[in-house]
């Protein structure tokens, strides 16, 4: 009996402080940078690495799911006897889930993508260099971890994957970055 007591005691001098502290913030969206490096491969090899920049926006369908909607710049540089260069945008829609309710939740994510690369590529020594220049489609994956760290702001490292069906040889095929999001919740 006196186990019992105590334990009903102890559970509600725990339990009374933890009903008084406010919830965490619920948001039904929110806007996020990333910033960070990535690398892009053709369907013979590696085209380079370079930095990456881009924007995003996403809203909750429900629980813990959401939409969302980015934009992101992946440069790619490539120097030796082959050489190549250039950038690919990547317009993307994606769902997301977050996964447990606490500061730090890490997500999963899938989707469409589109990809506009403009570049060049050859074989300086033999002064053959081309123009590259496509509007690809494919598939996006990725991951992350979103650790609130203030009220209404975010951070986290990301990972995103990205498979192309090019138009032509010179166009990626493949690419991937990892980065450094910085998200605000609304």
């Amino acid at each position: 009996m006196r186990r019992a007591v105590m334990i009903g005691t102890m559970w509600l001098w725990t339990a009374l402080p933890a009903q008084a502290q406010s919830p965490p913030p619920v948001f039904k969206s929110t806007a996020a940078a990333v910033v960070g490096g990535g690398r892009t491969w053709d369907d013979e090899g590696v085209i380079g690495d370079g930095a990456l920049v881009g924007g995003r926006v996403d809203w909750r369908l429900g629980g813990r799911t959401f939409v969302e909607g980015a934009v992101e710049r992946l440069h790619h540089e490539r120097t030796g006897r082959f050489t190549a260069e250039g950038d690919t945008t990547f317009v993307t829609a994606a769902l997301v889930q977050r996964f447990g309710g606490g500061t730090a939740q890490p997500y999963a994510l899938g989707g469409g993508t589109i990809a506009r690369h403009s570049g060049t590529f050859g074989f300086l020594g033999d002064s053959k260099v081309s123009l590259a220049e496509s509007t690809d489609v494919g598939v996006v994956f990725g991951g992350g971890l979103a650790v609130r760290v203030a009220r209404r702001f975010e951070i986290g490292p990301e990972i995103r994957f990205f498979l192309l069906r090019p138009d032509d040889d010179s166009s990626p095929a493949f690419a991937y970055w990892i980065g450094a999001r910085v998200g605000i919740r609304f």
